[in-house]
């Protein structure tokens, strides 16, 4: 009796595990319709589990929304599989481009009719290459409250004010390939805990992150550093040394840091951005400890620089790089920089001597207004175009203009008060010059202006 006990027994225990094991191993199938999208594979789970959530599909001009079964949201979550089932995607026609010269596609604008976007890679064919100006900022529309935007790596360039005021976006991954990260294009996202800055972006401009104070960034003697970037300084810093390894200064970096009075600036920095230092009144040393390939408009403008020797690898003096910089007294240009911006040292007061190099091709507009004490300056042969107002009310006494100019600009010596000679080295006006270049010609007898100068002089 006892055997026959042991044996039922027995037989019910191996009953019970087939049993399970046949229960608990069926497997079912997720299958996914995306509607048009880019394909998404089927999944095999354990009836009675959870499906795995998978990337998001993409569809041209579209933004994802979410998966369905019938009307109902699915949860990867929450719902358990216990069939086999087909979740289909739904979609929201929200994004507007607009086609690029090249052919390729900006994301012009949306429309919020969803909160969690992803930007296709291609549209229409051709690669999505830009974010573009304003696309998703609020602006003045209520509705467009974006919580989460997935950008393909195609995207090269988001331009100014993209994200601007989207002060419920907590954290964006910029894409791998991205170069070029705007003014203001993420001003105003309050609720930003995260982003990245990929090895490949080149330039950053003004006020990029204005007002992301949540950002997680890595703190050093005042400077604060995103993925080898400088985003910002403490308003009360008076000495900055910026660390090695450091690739860029962010534009409006150290912005109205009234206390700060010398930088140096490590051999790693390759990117100076705009007004990375203006209205530093203070600030008047600069060490440049190796090359840097730009340095954009009004980096150093309202500072209290006195002398400046730019450094090597830059090819232009950016507008308004000095402007206001009226305790400047003498500049260096290195060679290789081919043009002088507009405005670049605009106010100037006190600059007296200013080093052209001999690869200088183009004077700006404006370039040196109201510089005062600029009594001579040697424009190298080579130079091709000298803007509109280039010497404006400047102290010029004597302008030697090359053969080489081709093109000049209205009234380039308009209130030059203390002006007594204009030699041109051409025989005569150029076609290419502006018909009122001077304002000497009928006006001024006590003015020489001499044409074919230098060959007997």
């Amino acid at each position: 009796m006892k055997r026959i006990i042991i044996l039922v027994l027995s037989i019910g225990v191996v009953m019970a595990v087939l049993f399970g094991l046949c229960s608990c191993g069926t497997r079912v199938v997720v299958n996914f319709d995306t509607d048009g999208g880019s394909e998404v594979e089927s999944q095999e789970v354990l009836s009675g589990k959870h499906a795995h959530l998978p990337e998001a599909p993409i569809k041209d001009g579209y933004a994802f929304i979410g998966w369905y079964a019938g009307d109902e949201e699915w949860s990867f979550a929450g719902h358990v599989v216990t069939e086999d089932i087909t979740l289909k995607a739904r979609w929201a026609k929200c994004l507007i481009f607009e086609e690029n010269d090249d052919g390729t596609y900006t994301v012009s604008d949306y429309k919020p009719i969803a909160e969690n976007i992803t930007i296709p890679s291609t549209y229409k064919g051709e690669d999505v290459t830009a974010i573009g100006s304003g696309a998703f900022a609020p602006g003045d529309n209520p509705e467009k409250h974006l919580l989460s935007i997935t950008i393909p790596d195609t995207v090269t360039v988001i331009e100014a004010w993209a994200f601007s005021g989207c002060d419920r976006l907590s954290s964006v991954k910029l894409p791998s390939e991205l170069e070029k990260i705007e003014d203001n294009a993420f001003n105003g996202c309050i609720s930003m805990t995260s982003i990245n800055i990929p090895s490949s972006v080149e330039h950053i401009g003004e006020n990029v992150f204005k007002d992301c104070d949540d950002i997680q960034m890595e703190e050093s003697e005042g400077l604060y550093y995103l993925d080898n970037w400088l985003i910002r300084a403490e308003s009360g810093i008076k000495k900055a040394e910026i660390s090695n390894g450091c690739v860029g200064i962010a534009g409006s970096a150290f912005y109205d840091c009234k206390k700060l009075e010398s930088v140096r600036i490590a051999g790693s920095v390759d990117f100076i951005g705009p007004c990375a230092f203006g209205q530093c009144e203070k600030l008047t040393q600069i060490e440049f400890l190796g090359q840097i390939s730009e340095i954009c408009n009004g980096a150093f403008s309202s500072t209290g620089i006195t002398q400046m020797e730019l450094p090597d690898g830059i090819e232009s003096i950016s507008e308004r790089m000095f402007a206001n910089c009226e305790e400047l007294v003498s500049v260096v240009i290195p060679n290789g920089v081919k043009t002088i911006g507009e405005r670049a040292f605009v106010n100037c007061s006190k600059l007296e001597n200013v080093s052209m190099p001999n690869s200088l091709r183009e004077i700006g507009e404006n370039a040196f207004t109201t510089c005062h004490s600029l009594k001579e300056i040697t424009i190298p042969s080579g130079v091709e175009k000298i803007g509109k107002e280039a010497f404006e009310y400047s102290g010029l006494t004597r302008l030697i203009i090359p053969k080489s100019v081709k093109e000049v600009g209205f009234y380039i010596t308009f209130g030059c008060d203390d002006i007594v000679l204009i030699g041109c080295e051409a025989q005569e006006k150029p076609e290419g010059w502006d018909e009122d270049w001077t304002q000497f010609d009928s006006v001024f007898d006590s003015v020489i202006i001499a044409w074919g100068y230098g060959q007997d002089n």
